[in-house]
């Protein structure tokens, strides 16, 4: 071989040498570009979130928005009421502190594998969408949360993290140990949860709907410790101390799923059944409470579609508290002092109290059904009617309509009559007959049968008058003649 051919060779060899030098150089330089992060990176290590002024979430089906306003988070979507700050913090602290288990190299064509694809329209495939700007509106972040990491499904060996993807990074997909329980587009999820809490009911008023099934009523109890009673309550009822009862605790928490705009309210709400509740309690609160259900939404074939559940309801609240408090008889200035204090500290609780509940006065609300189970009701749930049943009049004896009971008569054992004088009635109401001269000289003989009833204690009544009256002097005579006969056998 010659000397210019090795050279040749050399120099080929070389040039592959160089060659393959530059080729690993790139591609060692676009690995590490295509894969920012690695094996325990942050990847929100540089969001600051005090710079954090709104935050945007989207799913498949909804959209909320996060807004800071003077250090005050809201839901733009439901008319700037206040935000869940708890689960709010909780989102925040787990989106900056995430770290990567697991970096790969994928592009937006692999977004439906890993469930990020933002055209999907069922949820499983396409993930959330979250983006962070700060007070100018500018993106500060923004990132694609997809599926499991470690499968469908957790278990033995399997990651319970999520996939994610920087929209600064769009060649590269991570999975985090994070498994975003908080991560939600659904507005109402992230709604303040606090509300009115009604205790030591003192009265309660209904005021039903002109079309409401139920009929009003008021019930009220003179201190904590007695039951309710109900005012104006007709002796043909029968107050139920099992539906009483429940009343001292109503709404004593109610939580609430949703809050409406006017515009819904107006939509949604059947304005012919709205009830009103005005509720009273020991410390001076008073609660106005105006709910009705919500209209059939949807149409049936036989037109009997049941309401959506839950009632749309409004509040109103206010207090009157004492400016001063009522002095004990006979109490002692240390006592006097103490019991001003713990006054003071009462009535600062209450105010306060009162200015929280009073930043719910206006608003919709829908209230869960059950919330109002024991205050739902009619008077005829309360107090049963009670059963009529018809009196029996007892049974007088003969002679004694006039109210009068009439002399026992005196024992007559019947004879029969004269052929020349007209047949006598011995069935006649018991009279008293008075007896004539002759019959007083000679009283009839003692017995041991009961004695009768003096005549001389209970005047004849005018029945009896009119049946002396049909006898004449010579029948009293005979009657009287066979009394004594009578008395006198026995």
């Amino acid at each position: 071989m010659s000397k210019s051919l090795v050279t040749i060779l050399w120099s080929i060899a070389g040039l592959l040498a160089a060659f393959t030098l530059i080729v690993k150089t790139g591609q060692s330089k676009e690995d590490k570009t295509t894969s920012a992060h690695s094996q325990g990176d942050s990847l929100l290590k540089e969001l600051a979130p005090k710079k954090i002024a709104t935050i945007k979430i989207e799913d498949a089906e909804n959209s909320v928005t996060l807004k800071r306003d003077e250090g005050q988070w809201s839901v733009v979507e439901r008319g700037d009421y206040a935000v869940d700050f708890p689960k709010l913090a909780r989102l925040l602290r787990t989106l900056t502190d995430m770290t990567v288990s697991q970096s790969q190299k994928a592009g937006p064509a692999f977004n439906s594998r890993f469930g990020m694809d933002g055209d999907a329209e069922n949820q499983e495939d396409h993930g959330y969408h979250v983006t962070f700007l700060n007070e100018d509106g500018k993106e500060l972040k923004s990132l694609l949360v997809g599926k499991n990491a470690g499968g469908q499904s957790s278990g033995p060996g399997l990651s319970t993290g999520k996939y994610v993807r920087l929209l600064d990074d769009p060649e590269s997909v991570y999975a985090v140990n994070e498994a975003f329980q908080d991560l939600t587009a659904e507005p109402a999820a992230w709604l303040e949860q606090e509300f009115i809490s009604i205790n030591g009911i003192r009265s309660i008023e209904m005021n039903p709907g002109k079309e409401s099934r139920i009929n009003d009523w008021i019930v009220s109890r003179p201190n904590a410790g007695s039951d309710f009673t109900i005012l104006n309550l007709s002796r043909n009822r029968q107050p139920q101390a099992d539906k009483l009862t429940p009343l001292k605790s109503a709404l004593s928490a109610p939580g609430f799923d949703d809050v409406l705009s006017e515009d819904e309210v107006a939509e949604r709400r059947d304005e012919t059944k709205i009830n009103e509740l005005t509720i009273k309690t020991f410390e001076g609160f008073t609660y106005i409470i105006s709910y009705a259900p919500q209209k059939s939404l949807a149409e049936t074939p036989d037109g009997n579609a049941a309401p959506p559940s839950g009632f749309i309801t409004q509040v109103t609240v206010s207090a009157e508290f004492p400016t001063e408090r009522e002095k004990k008889e006979g109490e002692s200035e240390e006592e006097a002092k103490e019991a001003d204090a713990s006054f003071a500290a009462k009535q600062k609780e209450l105010q306060k109290k009162l200015a929280k509940e009073q930043k719910y006065n206006g608003r919709y609300y829908l209230i869960p059904n059950y919330a109002f189970s024991s205050v739902n009701v009619g008077l005829d749930i309360l107090a049963k009617p009670v059963a009529k049943t018809e009196a029996i009049a007892p049974t007088l004896p003969e002679g004694a309509g006039s109210g009068v009971l009439a002399p026992p008569s005196i024992p007559i054992t019947p004879t029969p009559p004269a052929p020349a004088a007209p047949p006598t009635s011995v069935t006649s109401p018991p009279i008293q007959v008075p007896s004539p001269t002759p019959v007083e000289e000679s009283e009839p003989e003692k017995t041991t049968s009961p004695a009768p009833e003096k005549a001389e204690e209970t005047k004849p009544s005018s029945n009896n008058s009119d049946a002396l009256n049909g006898l004449t002097e010579e029948d009293i005579k005979r009657i009287v003649e066979e009394a004594k006969k009578a008395d006198s056998e026995q």
